[in-house]
């Protein structure tokens, strides 16, 4: 019989990982969206009045002159002749603001020459702080200065300083805001020589030509007497009081007549491009029909008819050489009927045109029938020309607020994305491109998906953040080493608005993180009784701005798949100054061999400028190898 023996082993079993031993910080680079500033409703509004036009029914705007609900006329935009902070959007209809002027101590027939004699509806602080709220929108200076009736009458001169006031004072205010030209009553002769009174003061006065991005008009067909002798518009402010202009009949073959309208139109165009303003786009912000229905021939469904005839001549008149090349040569680029609803004071002349029903139009229009808010046949020829016209299209756009924020090693982008379209934008995407701030290099590119984008006015624009770990400076003052690009990556109605580049702006924020965990006994050891070890957490503040105070919370998941972690206590971080370093110690008892994992976390909110938070937790493993014993192996033969 032989016998073989095998010599008694001592054996150690430890898991692999656990006796490598690991610590991980736990996270991604995803900044918490704390202290973010609020996005506008529509940054840039303005930009809507501008080509390109995705949808005609765009250009479709109207007077609002009562508070009907206008959503079933689906238009494109409006005014009001007032400066509204925070206007109604029905249908996602922009607003087109309109500093106002009322005048005092004026007598009847006369025009105001000094500011004295002059109001406006938003002056001031209230003015900055209007135009603050709603950057890159449209302002409208006055309405109908030339007219002695409706208009606030001004002279030339008096019209051209305060033009020069608000101009500037909006574009101080706010460089995006875009400054349009009042309106006058109609593109007479007479009316175009008032405004050459007015740009030659201006020239005279500030020393260059009067700045504009818009000019506005109203286009009706009035006879122009001296002021007092008959109807119509009157002569403007400023011209010889015994002279005339147009004098028309009062008949809808003369004031409804779409040819002489393009006519007019084509001469004004003319005109613009005459005085170097040929590149700027015009707005008719008032037409229609003011003689009311119970005029002999200007019945609701005349006016309907004259709106459809009309709007085909606004909406296809164009010139090579006078229209607006961007606009494929268009001499007009947008049109506002006037208006929704026209009650006025007791003694006041009641006005034509009305697109709602109110209680005037039941004994001239048989859609009314004593519904107010029911659509008189103009309005239901604007609610069918706005639907015709209507082209579903999306136009993503990244805006301001943007903001770059930097940890060490960290730098998080920040911008909206808002939807200036009229359809909601899904399975958009959007690219970031860190770039070198003085070559343009890209440094590093990034693309990611963006959620559904409401329509403009129906939803909250998109923040859309994206971080990349770089080099960050040792000074905070080191502010531009990177420039960020955020742009669209999917096409959409407007290329031209898709991109969006600004400097890295290096922030004095907080920034705790739990830079360390060890162990007195490090991070494996072999376990033969329970015993108590030292455990140091380091917490280090990464930012340049000095930390509140704070706690440490310290967690604990025992060997043997332990289903949820044990709070073990927490420690007082104390304040910190910017990129320095403090050691906390606490004890930690090992009753048993095995695995442990050990977790410091900081809270999830410090304080404001803590905008980095995937640094706040760590995790550290800690093994207690056990002996394990085999008996021996005896084999018989």
């Amino acid at each position: 019989m032989v016998i073989k023996r095998f010599s008694l082993v001592f054996a150690i079993v430890i898991a692999f990982w656990g006796m490598m031993g690991y610590a991980f910080a736990q996270g991604g680079d995803t900044p918490r969206a704390v202290a973010l500033p609020t996005p506008y409703p529509l940054y840039g509004s303005a930009d809507f009045f501008f080509p390109p036009y995705p949808s005609e029914n765009d250009r479709l705007g109207y007077g609002k002159s009562s508070p009907h609900d206008t959503t079933p006329l689906q238009p494109g935009w409006y005014v009001d002749w007032g400066a509204t902070r925070n206007p109604a959007h029905p249908a996602g209809a922009e607003y087109a603001r309109t500093i106002y002027f009322r005048l005092k101590n004026v007598g009847w027939c006369k025009a105001a020459s000094s500011p004295a004699q002059v109001t406006a509806n938003y002056t001031g602080t209230a003015l900055i702080d209007n135009i603050r709220a709603n950057p890159g929108a449209l302002w409208i200076i006055g309405n109908e200065p030339d007219s002695y009736y409706n208009g606030s009458p001004l002279l030339p001169t008096l019209y051209a300083d305060l033009y020069h006031y608000f101009y500037t004072t909006i574009k101080a205010t706010d460089p995006t805001a875009k400054v349009a030209m009042g309106a006058i009553v109609q593109p007479s002769p007479m009316r175009m020589e008032y405004l050459d009174k007015m740009l030659t003061h201006y020239q005279d006065t500030y020393g260059e030509p009067l700045p504009t991005d818009l000019w506005t008009i109203h286009l009706y067909r009035f006879s122009e007497w001296p002021c007092g002798w008959g109807w119509g518009a009157a002569i403007p402010p400023g011209a010889p009081s015994n002279q005339t202009g147009w004098l028309l009949d009062f008949t809808p073959q003369s004031l409804l007549n779409v040819s002489a309208m393009e006519t007019s139109l084509r001469d004004f165009r003319r005109w613009m491009h005459n005085r170097g303003y040929g590149d700027v786009p015009l707005l008719i912000t008032e037409y229609g029909v003011l003689p009311p229905p119970s005029y002999n021939g200007f019945s609701n469904e005349v006016a309907a008819q004259f709106y459809n005839d009309s709007l085909t001549m606004l909406s296809t008149a164009a010139d090579p050489t006078f229209g607006l090349q961007s606009d494929g040569g268009r001499l007009v680029q947008m049109y506002a009927w006037f208006s929704t609803y026209h009650d006025p004071p007791a003694g006041y002349t009641k006005y034509g045109g009305d697109l709602f029903c109110g209680t005037y139009n039941d004994r001239y229009d048989s859609r009314c029938d004593n519904s107010p808010d029911a659509l008189t046949a103009i309005g239901a020829a604007f609610a069918a020309q706005s639907a015709a016209r209507y082209t579903p299209y999306a136009d993503l756009q990244p805006v301001p607020p943007t903001m770059v924020f930097s940890t060490t090693g960290v730098l998080t982008a920040a911008a909206y994305i808002q939807n200036r379209g009229n359809i909601t934008a899904a399975g958009a995407q959007v690219q970031w491109t860190l770039m070198d701030a003085t070559s343009g290099a890209p440094v590093a590119v990034a693309v990611e998906s963006l959620p559904p984008v409401g329509r403009r006015y129906a939803g909250t624009p998109v923040l859309a953040r994206h971080a990349w770990r770089v080099a960050s400076p040792v000074s905070v003052t080191a502010s531009t080493a990177y420039t960020v690009r955020v742009s669209l990556a999917t096409a959409d109605a407007n290329p031209a608005n898709d991109a969006l580049a600004y400097r890295a702006r290096w922030l004095p924020l907080t920034d705790l993180s739990v830079a360390g965990l060890t162990f007195s006994t490090g991070s494996t050891f072999f376990f033969q009784q329970p015993v108590t070890l030292r455990v140091t957490a380091t917490v280090r503040n990464e930012g340049a701005q000095t930390s509140p105070p704070t706690t440490l919370r310290l967690m604990r998941q025992l060997p043997g798949g332990a289903p949820r972690a044990q709070d073990i206590g927490s420690l007082v971080v104390p304040s910190l100054a910017g990129y320095n370093t403090t050691r906390l110690v606490f004890t930690l008892p090992v009753t048993t061999g095995g695995t442990y994992r050990i977790s410091a976390l900081l809270p999830s909110f410090i304080t404001t400028t803590e905008l980095y938070t995937a640094n706040n937790s760590l995790t550290a493993t800690l093994l207690a190898a056990r002996f394990v014993t085999y008996l021996p192996l005896v084999a018989k033969e």
